[in-house]
């Protein structure tokens, strides 16, 4: 399963060729993993005489974009072709040649674009309009836009993008009583979110969770390929024991200033990085969080708990995106952790809304994704 919408964008019968090759492109672009971050995950296709000549999408940071693994395979069949590719190609030398010049050069008659590059201050678009290549934005817009959106919200907002994922029960347990809390959602809804983790370049828990928990918080799946996101734990106090799995090098652990040098080093001992912040009655600042790993590249972001924590992101206002995958099961106990803890909302009106829910089913589990207003 691809990582992208089933929504699909005004105007998608108008053209069913266009749209038709494009939902191909796309399909290839949802197979990239963070393995491509910073960059943004692209796929390209390249069609002659209504046939597929040549695809590829973007695998690694530093490595072929879509565009050139498309001509590569494409050989001498690209010119005169139609190109349908996912981004703006881009027209500006990086750690790999311009691809927009490669299509120049490779003599295609058409390109049609999804969704044109955010951060291009040289049009892709123009240059090609200028070598008289006939030029077509705008086919899947919404579906290219979204599978960018850590790219472009890394560089519109200077953070990375949020997502808040979470495996609660019917009655919205995240847990029960006593804590217990594996395993509420099912063997294909854990391989999905693990596909969901491949996408993230980090990923954050409380210190709760960590405690009750134990998570080594890795990457999973054999196929598709994809590193393992930095490790990151909110901890105001340093409360975690030293001696849990995720204590170890590719966790980042937020503490508040002042904590003991000895008690750190027992941590850094592991291999793990301790950064302090400010804090306020044991909370970390979120703004300054995102501000840290914005220095360090992270394009997206992943919670995966527990309640507090989703909370403190929920009310900060800075969560871009809701997964909730409710387990076939209820739980009950008014004592149990819920999915969103904290204070709450006074009021209804006050409470966070969401737009584009989406939902599918999983096993016997169903996931809501939806975008807060």
């Amino acid at each position: 399963m691809y990582l992208y919408t089933r929504r699909f964008s005004p105007g998608f019968f108008m053209n069913k060729t266009d749209t038709y090759f494009m939902a191909k492109a796309l399909k290839l672009a949802g197979r990239g993993t963070n393995m491509v971050s910073p960059n943004p995950r692209v796929g390209c296709v390249i069609v002659r005489d209504g046939k597929i000549v040549g695809s590829g999408y973007h695998r690694v940071c530093g490595g072929r974009h879509a565009e050139a693994e498309a001509l590569r395979q494409a050989g001498k069949l690209a010119r005169s072709a139609t190109v349908y590719v996912t981004l703006e190609p881009c027209s500006r030398h990086g750690r790999t040649p311009p691809c927009a010049p490669l299509l120049v050069k490779a003599g295609v008659n058409k390109v049609v674009i999804g969704a044109l590059d955010p951060t291009l201050k040289k049009s892709g678009v123009n240059y090609l309009k200028g070598k008289g290549i006939e030029v077509l934005t705008g086919i899947m817009r919404s579906e290219s836009e979204e599978i960018i959106e850590n790219f472009t919200c890394f560089h519109r907002r200077k953070r990375p993008f949020v997502t808040l994922k979470c495996a609660i029960s019917l009655d919205g347990k995240i847990a029960t009583v006593s804590g217990e809390s594996r395993w509420i959602s099912s063997p294909s809804a854990r391989k999905w979110t693990m596909r969901v983790r491949g996408n993230s370049d980090a990923l954050l828990i409380g210190s709760g969770t960590a405690i009750h928990d134990n998570p080594r918080l890795n990457y999973r799946l054999k196929a598709p390929p994809a590193k393992n996101p930095l490790r990151i734990v909110l901890d105001g106090n340093l409360s975690i024991s030293h001696s849990l799995k995720i204590v170890s090098e590719g966790t980042l652990i937020f503490t508040s200033s002042g904590v003991p040098v000895e008690k750190k080093n027992k941590f850094t001992e592991k291999g793990a990085e301790i950064k302090e912040l400010p804090s306020k009655k044991g909370y970390m600042n979120i703004k300054k969080i995102l501000k840290e790993l914005y220095s360090r590249r992270i394009t997206s972001l992943l919670i995966e708990g527990g309640g507090e924590t989703s909370w403190h992101f929920i009310k900060e206002g800075i969560v871009d995106k809701i997964i909730f995958i409710y387990g076939n099961m209820i739980i009950g106990g008014r004592n149990a952790p819920s999915a969103c803890a904290g204070d709450g909302f006074k009021t209804l009106e006050d409470a966070l809304s969401l737009k584009n829910i989406e939902t599918f089913w999983l096993g016997n589990n169903i996931v809501v994704t939806g975008r807060p207003n």
